[in-house]
C-alpha cells in the first residue's frame, strides 16, 4: 500500500521520518511538494530526511516525490492575511513588496488561468487536471498524512480530491480546532462520497533547522481517534462488548474490518504480507471500503518512537480541546515575546495570563457542555452565569483535563517538555508568513460568542497576534533613531 504526505515542515518532515523507518520497501511513501524549485536540487529517491535529537543525527532515503504546480494554482491559493492584503498562503513573505506584486499581478494570472483552462485538450488532461494540476495525477490516493498549516489544509484537499475516494484515509495533524468540519462543510458535504478520518494530536515538539532537517526537540506523544463512521460502522465496538471485562476493553482493529480484508494494504512488515497473500481483500466487498483505515490506523500504532496512542472518539474530543488551550497559551505569547518555549513560565506575568486564559477556555468548555446537556438555555439567568457557573451545580461532567487548574498544569509541561523549541506561530511570524491564531485563539473566541462566555484575555491575545502580524516593523522604520 502507499501513503501519501503532503506538508514538509517540522512535524510532516518528522512524520515522514518515522513512516520510511517503520515501513518495509514495499510500500512506497509519496511526499506531494508543492515546487521542488525550492530545493537545491530536485528531490529523488536518494535524496534523505534528517531527524536530529539529542546532538545525534539520523537519515532515511527511499521516498517518491510527487509535485504540485503551485504556479498554475497561484490564483487558488491566494489569500487575506491579517493585514487584510492579498497573498499566496504558500509564499514566504518578508516585506509589503509581496502583497503587492500578488494584487498586481492577480489579473494577468486570471486571465492566463482562463485561456489554459480553455485550450485544455483532453488528450491532456491524463498528465494535467484542470484546477489540480499535478504532474503525476494517476496514483490514486489511499492514505494521506495532512502535515500543512491549518489554513492550507482546504485549498491542498481540493486539488487533491480528484484522487482520493470513499475508500481513503486521510489523517489531520493540525494545530488548533474547526478544521475537520471545515473540511466536511466545504468538501466533502455527502457522507456516501466522504473519505475517512482519523483526527491526531501530537504533542512532540520540532522545528526545522533547513529544508529536510527537523530537530526533534522535545518527546511527547501522538494521540489519535477515528471521527465516527456516516455509514454507521461502530469502530469502537469493543469497548463496550459485554463479553470483556472492564479493564480488558479495548479499541480493536477487527472493528474497523476483519483482518482477512487488509492483507494487501496492511501496514506490516514483509514476512507478515507474505504469509496472509494467498486472500487479498474482494474488490466487491464492502469492507474494501476500510481497508486503508485499517492499514492506516495498524500504522500509526507502529510508530513507537513517537509514543502512539489510539483514543476513543470521545477522549479525541478533550485531547484536542486540552492542546488547543495549551497552543491558545505558548503559541502567541512566544510569539508576541520572541522567545523559547521554554523561557515563557520564568516570568510571574506568563503565569497569570496562562490562568486567565486557562480559566475562560474552561468556561467556554462548560457551557458547550451544558449546551448538550438537558439544562434550560433558553433562561436568560442561566446563560449570563456561564462564565461563574461550577460544576457542582449542574447534572454534567467536564473531564478532569478540561478544568482550568489542569489545563494550566499542562500548559507548563508542554513549556517545559519543548524547552528549547520555537513555537510555530514564533517561526511563522518570523517569516512573515501567515499564523495559524485563528484555528486556536480565534476558535475559542467564536465559541464564546456562540455560547454567550466572556473571553477577554483569548480575544487580547488574538487581535495583538494579528496587530504584530499586520505592522511588524512600523515604529522602527517611523522612528529611524531607534534602530540604533
Amino acid at each position: 500500500m502507499r501513503f501519501h504526505v503532503v506538508g514538509l515542515g517540522s512535524v510532516g518532515s518528522l512524520f515522514a521520518f518515522h513512516l520510511r523507518r517503520t515501513l518495509s520497501e514495499d510500500h512506497p511513501i509519496s511526499i506531494i511538494i508543492r515546487n521542488r524549485k525550492r530545493f537545491l536540487q530536485p528531490p529523488n529517491a536518494s535524496t534523505p530526511l534528517f531527524v536530529e535529537k539529542s546532538s545525534e543525527v539520523s537519515n532515511v532515503r527511499g521516498f517518491e516525490w510527487d509535485e504540485m504546480d503551485a504556479l498554475e494554482n497561484r490564483i487558488s491559493n491566494l489569500v487575506f492575511d491579517e493585514s487584510g492584503g492579498v497573498r499566496n498562503m504558500f509564499a514566504r513573505v518578508d516585506d509589503g513588496f509581496e502583497h503587492r506584486r500578488f494584487n498586481r499581478y492577480r489579473e494577468e494570472q486570471m486571465q492566463k488561468n482562463r485561456n489554459s483552462t480553455t485550450s485544455l485538450s483532453s488528450t491532456s488532461r491524463s498528465s494535467t487536471l484542470s484546477g489540480g494540476r499535478f504532474r503525476d495525477n494517476s496514483t490514486k490516493i489511499e492514505s494521506l498524512f495532512v502535515a500543512t498549516k491549518a489554513f492550507q489544509v482546504i485549498p491542498v484537499l481540493q486539488q487533491l480530491r480528484p484522487r482520493m475516494s470513499s475508500s481513503t484515509t486521510i489523517v489531520l495533524l493540525q494545530n488548533g480546532m474547526g478544521i475537520y468540519e471545515k473540511v466536511i462543510n466545504e468538501l466533502f458535504r455527502n457522507p456516501d462520497e466522504r473519505p475517512h478520518f482519523v483526527l491526531a494530536s501530537n504533542t512532540h515538539g520540532a522545528w526545522l533547522r533547513k529544508p529536510l532537517h527537523t530537530v526533534h526537540a522535545g518527546d511527547g506523544d501522538l494521540r489519535f481517534g477515528i471521527v465516527p463512521d456516516p455509514q454507521g460502522r461502530d469502530f469502537e465496538a469493543s469497548t463496550r462488548s459485554a463479553e470483556a471485562g472492564v479493564r480488558t476493553r479495548a479499541l480493536s482493529l477487527d472493528d474497523i474490518a476483519p483482518p482477512a480484508f487488509p492483507t494487501r494494504p496492511s501496514a506490516l512488515p514483509t514476512s507478515t504480507l507474505q504469509s496472509n497473500a494467498s486472500s487479498p481483500p474482494s474488490l466487491t466487498s464492502p469492507d474494501t471500503r476500510y481497508a486503508s483505515l485499517r492499514a492506516t490506523i495498524r500504522l500509526l500504532l507502529s510508530l513507537s518512537e513517537l509514543n502512539p496512542v489510539w483514543e476513543t472518539a470521545e477522549n479525541m474530543q478533550t485531547r484536542l480541546r486540552q492542546k488547543l488551550v495549551v497552543n491558545s497559551v505558548i503559541n502567541p505569547l512566544t510569539a508576541l515575546m520572541g522567545c523559547r518555549n521554554g523561557d515563557l513560565f520564568l516570568w510571574p506575568s506568563a503565569h497569570r495570563i496562562a490562568k486567565a486564559v486557562c480559566n475562560e477556555a474552561s468556561d467556554v468548555f462548560k457551557a458547550q457542555t451544558l449546551r448538550h446537556s438537558n439544562v434550560n438555555l433558553s433562561d436568560s439567568t442561566t446563560r449570563h452565569r456561564y462564565a461563574n457557573i461550577e460544576l457542582d451545580e449542574v447534572n454534567i461532567l467536564l473531564p478532569r483535563e478540561l478544568r482550568s487548574r489542569e489545563l494550566h498544569l499542562r500548559c507548563r509541561k508542554v513549556s517545559k517538555q519543548t524547552a528549547d523549541n520555537f513555537s510555530s506561530m514564533l517561526v511563522d511570524m518570523r517569516k512573515g508568513g501567515q499564523t495559524e491564531i485563528d484555528f486556536m485563539n480565534g476558535y475559542l473566541h467564536r465559541a464564546g460568542l456562540e455560547y454567550g462566555v466572556r473571553t477577554p484575555t483569548i480575544d487580547a491575545l488574538l487581535w495583538m497576534v494579528k496587530l504584530k502580524k499586520s505592522m511588524p516593523n512600523v515604529a522602527i522604520d517611523y522612528y529611524p533613531h531607534l534602530k540604533n
